[in-house]
């Protein structure tokens, strides 16, 4: 009995779970009042994904050993990888309370509560955790990520090179230090690590698409692109390095089969429908509408309950105006789909793009109810109550009057002018716009964005201009009550932070698609350079309540605001919002952001 029990946990060990789940079964059957088995039972079946399984096996454990905190610790994974993250939090302190010298609970308190941004909360259970084994690498990890994160970066370049003094070749450490030296802009010392851990582990996903990314910070797009074939090559289901790939090659105005060529090749080698699925989509961001009905057409041969298929057919169709065919396609998804939420979402695009706004209504008020965060689902139902000239439901979420703010900025320094103070920005934004091509997944047309968060910034000029826009932003919270049933009162709170920040350089005929921001709470630009042409037919204004799609009968739009050097526009996310093209051979440039309450 005792040798299976050996064998088993070996198995366990060296990631062999269906070998040790075998054995498991036939233990339990044979002693099953033994909690420790019905333990490593629960253990492999979580690590087979055999979810329903292990958390019955796990509280029958439990059932027998109440009070054991090894297991009460491994359910706590099992419900932390289910989503269930209180539960899981609740079982690590239940764990921590039956034996608090136990680590493990510790560090994956420490692990959630940082994954939560609760950095203080975190740091300290990793602390606790280092009282109980001063040399436990998990927990130095999860300090030193801790210690980065509140802006103590040295501390934590100190504990990961004490953890490289004893491991050498400890890839989470040279990983964040990698991360560490790259966000310092010290970008040949982050490759040193990355590199470190490819020169032991050539497979290593993560440490290639660090290193691409400091290619691409250097500008040396081609090395780059080389890294992501590489592990497309290894990986050719790796979703993310297709992403970044087509990106890459998208921002350099290749043409659109050679910017998606690693998909068809990816494809052909796989015949992976989800890969298709993520091809099409890219397809549809470039407008390449006849391509991706190709494409969907292609995925449905394979699997024709494939929802995606639909949606992607569907969205492509009312794009080109085949308005009732796309209402058509997205209906024929939903019969083989039933109650496919983003089946529904698609149709109630098709319904509105067709001019049938009661029964995108009827979706919208569904999925709303269904999900009432989901901020897509928000705005697309004020879009039909405006459709259908429902101006008090309408005005209840939208009411540009009440929610759009607008103000001019204050210059951060002393004794200088905002057309000084703008000149000085604008020097500092133009180094970060390296792109040749408008993003590809973004709604900005003729044009380029800068890459990553601009706040915080290493330059003095664009982190004075991040203090005064959040004086602003109080300023504009302030001004409401919270509601508890509105989708952006509920939200109020006295905190914020940023979602994203980035800057936008507008060329000739540039402009932004009307859109909204499905992520964020309060968005806005920061208008820092502005061309005369604003004063010509309304050329660069913002608009707000335009839908962003193709459809039978254009709306109009509810509000615009002209454009001025240092002007300062706030709007809740969900916002339709866009701006009109530029005709001229001037440029204008912002900065706009998104925040969340904190």
């Amino acid at each position: 009995m005792q040798a299976n029990i050996t064998k088993a946990i070996n198995h366990l060990n060296n990631g062999e779970f269906n070998l040790a789940l075998d054995i498991f079964k036939n233990l339990t059957g044979l002693q099953g009042k033994n909690p420790q088995l019905w333990h490593l039972r629960a253990v492999a079946e979580r690590k087979l994904s055999l979810f329903k399984a292990s958390e019955k096996h796990f509280l029958k454990a439990l059932k027998l050993a109440p009070n054991q905190a090894e297991i009460i610790n491994a359910y706590g994974n099992l419900l932390n990888q289910l989503n269930k993250v209180e539960l899981a939090k609740l079982k690590f302190k239940q764990a921590i309370s039956c034996r608090t010298t136990y680590i493990d609970p510790h560090i994956n308190l420490g692990n959630i509560l940082f994954s939560e941004d609760a950095y203080v909360d975190a740091k300290a259970y990793f602390k606790s955790a280092l009282l109980i084994n001063s040399n436990s690498i998990g927990a130095k990890v999860g300090l030193a990520k801790c210690y980065n994160k509140t802006e103590d970066s040295l501390k934590a370049k100190n504990i990961l090179l004490e953890i490289l003094d004893n491991n050498p070749h400890n890839e989470q450490s040279l990983y964040l230090l990698g991360q560490i030296e790259k966000e310092y802009g010290n970008i040949p010392e982050a490759k040193k690590y990355f590199k470190s851990i490819l020169a032991q582990n050539g497979a290593s996903t993560e440490s290639n698409k660090a290193l691409a990314s400091c290619y691409l910070i250097e500008e040396k797009v081609d090395s780059s692109i080389s890294v992501y074939e590489k592990i497309i090559n290894d990986f050719p289901l790796d979703y993310d390095a297709h992403h970044q790939l087509s990106l890459i090659k998208w921002s350099r105005s290749l043409p659109v089969d050679e910017c998606f060529s690693n998909y068809k090749s990816a494809i052909e080698r796989t015949n992976s429908t989800a890969l298709m699925g993520e091809f099409g989509r890219k397809l549809l961001h470039a407008k390449a509408y006849d391509k991706a009905i190709k494409i969907a057409d292609k995925i449905l041969t394979v699997d024709k309950n494939e929802a995606l298929a639909y949606i992607i057919k569907s969205n492509a169709l009312r794009e080109l105006g085949e308005f009732e065919e796309a209402v058509s396609i997205s209906t024929q998804g939903l019969k083989n789909n039933k109650n496919n939420i983003h089946l529904l979402y698609e149709q109630g695009h098709a319904f509105i793009a067709n001019d049938n706004a009661s029964a995108s209504l009827k979706i919208f008020d569904r999925l709303t109810h269904s999900d009432r965060n989901n901020l897509s689902c928000i705005t697309l139902k004020s879009t039909s109550l405006k459709m259908l000239g429902k101006t008090k439901e309408y005005n209840e979420l939208c009411d540009p009057n009440k929610f759009i703010y607008s103000a001019e900025v204050t210059p951060p320094n002393d004794g200088q002018s905002l057309i000084e103070f703008n000149q000085e920005l604008n020097t500092e934004l133009t180094k970060l716009h390296t792109s040749k091509q408008h993003p590809l997944d973004q709604s900005l047309i003729n044009g380029t964005q800068t890459i990553g968060d601009l706040f915080p910034s290493k330059s003095p000029v664009i982190n004075l201009l991040d203090i005064e826009l959040q004086k602003h932003i109080q300023r504009y919270i302030n001004g409401f009550s919270q509601h508890k049933s509105h989708p952006f009162l509920k939200r109020i709170m006295s905190s914020f932070q940023y979602q994203g920040s980035w800057s936008v350089l507008l060329q000739k005929q540039g402009f932004h698609k009307n859109h909204y921001h499905s992520e964020g709470w309060i968005s806005g630009p920061y208008y820092n350079q502005i061309p005369s042409a604003v004063n010509n037919n309304g050329e660069g204004w913002i608009e707000f309540g335009v839908p962003g799609f193709n459809m039978k009968h254009k709306l109009e739009a509810d509000y615009v605001v002209k454009p001025q050097n240092g002007l300062l526009v706030l709007f809740p996310s969900y916002f339709w919002h866009g701006t009109k093209p530029f005709t001229s051979d001037e440029t204008r440039m912002t900065i706009s952001f998104d925040v969340i309450p904190k």
